[in-house]
């Protein structure tokens, strides 16, 4: 018996032996500086995740569409008030940059840049007017369901699409439209101030308004349209 306890004493005399063996080499201190203790946490903290992390969650429309909806926005408005601030500075530093720098430049790039200038403005820009529609719907107490918030989704992309597509190809067009509108405009603003002319000079007493009265020193020829859509024309004779 004496033995056997003598034998359980030398046995946990020399584990607690080995354990502060272990725990000294464990809990040894090690001399550093503030500097270093400082990169020790920068580097611990370069390795912790992203809370929440990201990469443990499905990809799923919900959450892809409202982060390109808030970067659309940004890149849309940094670009328009980047330009407008542009053309602000310019004219009071005359710095001499106008819509004529801008056209040449433009008419300078080859078609391939041009396509793809407006491609890069125009999807973002019609998603992000259609996400709007979207938000304003769901502001209306409307498709707030999971099926709903996709069905909308779906449509919003499905618009982006379209519109975009679409607004590319009418764009090459452009210059010709408007200066078309520009065209029409100017011919309605003459037909008007010819037709005053010919009622002043009826109210006059001069009846039909005479070659030699004319205020007008060309043949200028208006063409407007009517509410049937049929066009028709006034030409005004002048000295």
């Amino acid at each position: 018996m004496f033995s056997l306890t003598r034998r359980a004493a030398v046995n946990s005399t020399h584990l607690s032996l080995v354990t502060r063996s272990i725990l000294s080499r464990s809990l040894a201190t090690v001399k550093t500086t503030v500097e270093a203790e400082d990169n020790i946490l920068k580097e611990q903290r370069k390795n912790r995740p992203t809370s929440p992390h990201l990469t443990i969650y499905q990809p799923q429309l919900t959450w892809y569409l409202s982060s390109v909806h808030r970067v659309s926005g940004v890149m849309l408005a940094g670009i328009f008030y980047g330009i407008t601030c542009a053309y602000g500075f310019s004219s009071i530093l005359d710095l001499g940059f106008n819509s004529d720098v801008v056209v040449n430049y433009w008419n300078e790039l080859s078609n391939t840049v041009q396509y793809g200038i407006k491609g890069a403005l125009a999807f973002p820009f019609f998603f992000h007017l259609g996400n709007g529609i979207r938000h304003l719907i769901w502001d209306a107490g409307k498709e707030l369901t999971l099926k709903g918030v996709y069905r909308t989704g779906y449509a919003v992309l499905a618009f982006s699409a379209i519109a975009g597509s679409d607004s590319e190809t009418d764009l090459s067009n452009f210059k010709e439209r408007l200066l078309k509108g520009c065209r029409i405009s100017s011919s309605s603003t003459v037909s008007r101030i010819l037709a005053v002319e010919a009622e002043a000079e009826e109210d006059e007493g001069g009846g039909e308004m005479s070659s030699n009265n004319a205020p007008w020193s060309s043949r200028i020829e208006v063409r407007f349209g009517r509410s049937d859509s049929r066009a028709s024309s006034v030409t005004a004779a002048a000295a």
